[in-house]
């Protein structure tokens, strides 16, 4: 075997170890070609599902939001209509004639009266509105009853919109309308909203 066999042979086995290096590269190329395609198909479908999920839930918060708030709005109407309706009663209650006010004050008197003793006190414009007479028939009305009948207008007034307050040894009860109408709706609001709906 001469040089050029030598040669010949070491060339050709280069060429056929670069030819299987190229294949076996060429393979792995492949491999990890396909693998990295599979991997990023898989992350590429794991990203699309947390987005579907990050919507999904995105979608139902936004839903609750939107029907929590249509809720509050109309509680809100509700609420604003409950109120018209007692502001509406007050405004009855203070335009009533004369006469149908002074039985009204009358019934009210005898039925908050603790002792008999208290003063009552008027707005200066009830002041005006109620008579001597009345008080005099609260006052037997409620001797009548075992209570002393002892009742006088109190020369003090107070900026209340309709009703009175009765005073006795500093302790005052608020009768006044506004006052009834609250504790009246706190007792009714839960009825007038199942009424409303």
């Amino acid at each position: 075997m001469g040089i050029e066999n030598i040669t010949e042979r070491i060339i050709s086995d280069a060429q056929a170890k670069a030819a299987e290096i190229e294949s076996g590269s060429d393979n792995e190329s492949a491999k990890i070609r396909d693998e990295a395609g599979k991997k990023a198909e898989s992350i590429k479908s794991q990203i699309i599902a947390d987005a579907k999920s990050q919507a999904g839930e995105e979608k139902r918060r936004i839903l609750a939001f939107a029907r929590l708030e249509a809720r509050n709005s109309v509680l809100a109407e509700k609420q604003k209509v409950i109120g018209q309706i007692f502001d509406n009663a007050s405004k009855e209650l203070q335009s009533l004639p004369d006469r149908e006010y002074e039985d009204l004050i009358k019934k009210l008197l005898i039925k908050a009266t603790v002792t008999g003793e208290e003063e009552i006190i008027f707005s200066s414009r009830d002041k005006k509105r109620i008579s001597d007479k009345m008080v005099s028939d609260v006052n037997a009305a409620l001797k009548a009853d075992g209570k002393k009948g002892n009742l006088k207008i109190s020369q003090e007034t107070r900026e209340i919109e309709g009703g009175f307050i009765l005073k006795a040894e500093g302790v005052e009860i608020n009768n006044s309308f506004s006052s009834l109408l609250n504790l009246l709706r706190e007792e009714l609001e839960y009825k007038l909203l199942e009424i409303l709906s």
